[in-house]
């Protein structure tokens, strides 16, 4: 399979920039979009991970990174893997995705810490990034709408 140096920099450098709190999520989907199919990349293992990294954001609100801790392991690994020529493996365990093993981790754990990543910071990198309005369910919102109109309208029709 084919591996797309240039395609691979441009993502890693995309999500070094969310990571590090420099660019939002419009930024960063304008970046990785490209390669979430064929035409962008003939890196089979690029396509799955831009793929895998639509899922850490939301596309329809403009916000910084918001991640587990768990969930940033897993991005400094991709940023590692990221900077490697190797391809995908198959069926790589959940706690080292992308890479294949542990050991694999571990040989190239040095490319993720030489990128001056800042430590996570929950108060930083898992904000709720939603506003409160956001998580009201619609039926809530609209007796809360109709709370207001109602007394709006009834004392307009006795007063006019």
């Amino acid at each position: 399979m084919a591996i797309d140096r240039p395609a691979r920099e441009v993502v890693l450098n995309a999500l070094l920039q969310y990571m590090r709190g420099e660019t939002r999520s419009y930024g960063f989907d304008d970046r990785i979009t490209p390669y979430f199919n064929r035409k962008g990349t003939a890196d089979e293992g690029l396509r799955q991970i831009a793929n895998a990294l639509w899922r850490i954001y939301d596309d329809f609100i403009d916000h910084p990174i918001s991640v587990t801790a768990e969930g940033w392991e897993a991005l400094r690994r991709t940023l590692a893997y990221l900077q490697t020529d190797l391809e995908l493996a198959k069926n790589c365990p959940r706690q080292t995705w992308p890479f294949a093993s542990e050991q694999q981790w571990h040989e190239h754990q040095p490319l993720a810490e030489k990128l001056d990543l800042p430590l996570f910071d929950p108060a930083i990198h898992s904000r709720q990034f939603r506003p409160w309005w956001n998580r009201i369910p619609t039926s809530v919102g609209v007796l809360i709408l109709l709370g207001f109109l109602v007394p709006v309208l009834i004392l307009l029709f006795f007063f006019t």
